[in-house]
């Protein structure tokens, strides 16, 4: 069994970024993703079985980096409105601080059908209390109705 290279890896990860926002996960291949990385073709199955389990994983790593202190920074106050502000103020130094995993969050949500589907469900596993947040501030009345796929 081959070493992982955590180098390789970030670059292949990178790659992945980049052809997302130059080609799109549709247009994305394991080809254009060694070339771009540097790293032969083989070398990604090192890490990953095909593309959509890439993709998963990348997305799996992504949403740990955004969600990361979002769960107990919304439990933290009891007032939903107060818990939307802190999770909107969350996402904005987020998603500003790594915009090339934000895009390719939401690309990758966009393009579920690429993504294997381990990587949708750890998605929707972590937007639980996003989710839950929604609902409560929709029973509430205080917000509108709007497709739950914007929040996950």
């Amino acid at each position: 069994m081959r070493k992982i290279d955590e180098n390789k890896k970030r670059a292949i990860t990178q790659a992945v970024f980049e052809l997302t926002e130059t080609v799109g996960l549709v247009g994305l291949s394991i080809a254009k993703v060694a070339k771009l990385a540097g790293v032969s073709p083989a070398t990604i199955y090192v890490y990953y079985a095909d593309k959509s389990d890439m993709l998963a994983q990348i997305l799996i790593g992504v949403k740990d980096i955004l969600d990361d202190g979002q769960e107990a920074l919304i439990l933290s106050v009891d007032d939903p409105i107060e818990q939307l502000k802190k999770l909107l103020a969350h996402l904005i130094e987020k998603w500003t601080t790594y915009p090339k995993h934000a895009l390719f969050m939401r690309a990758a949500l966009e393009n579920a059908s690429e993504i294997a589907p381990v990587g949708i469900a750890y998605s929707q596993k972590r937007a639980e209390v996003v989710v839950a947040l929604y609902e409560r501030l929709l029973s509430s009345g205080q917000i509108k109705m709007l497709s739950q796929n914007l929040l996950i």
